[in-house]
């Protein structure tokens, strides 16, 4: 029905499994900032941003999968200069960029967008997540 009149909705909701049935594109906030932004099949198929990969792995039944994309902060996370990546204390592809200088969002192909210095996108020269 939005797309049949030419409108668009926004559904908010933090059961990320449900999006693929409603959305066409997916924009992933962490700490009030979008991190990630991409059509729904892409995200699905190549998220690109830890914290979505993280999000992904917390539904999987894989424990390898959830424990290689899960760092719970230490205490010494607490003492982490202000002005980063907020999303750095969390972060298993942390570095000291990431430390020191928060991420601009950055164009992908397809599309998408991505607010991080390091993700995890064969597009962009990372890793693949499969």
């Amino acid at each position: 029905m939005v797309g049949e009149n030419g409108a668009s909705a926004l559904f908010i909701t933090r059961d990320i499994a449900i999006t693929a049935h409603f959305c066409s594109r997916i924009a992933v906030l962490y700490s009030g900032e979008i991190v990630e932004l991409a059509p729904t099949a892409t995200f699905f198929e190549r998220p690109a941003h830890p914290y979505s990969i993280t999000l992904l792995a917390a539904f999987s039944h894989s424990p390898e999968l959830r424990a290689r994309w899960t760092r719970l902060p230490d205490a010494a996370d607490d003492a982490l200069p202000a002005g980063g990546c907020s999303f750095a204390s969390r972060c298993v592809r942390r570095r000291e960029r990431c430390l020191a200088e928060a991420p601009a969002p950055r164009p992908l192909a397809g599309g998408r967008f991505v607010r991080c210095h390091f993700p995890v996108d064969e597009s962009v020269g990372a890793e693949s997540v499969t």
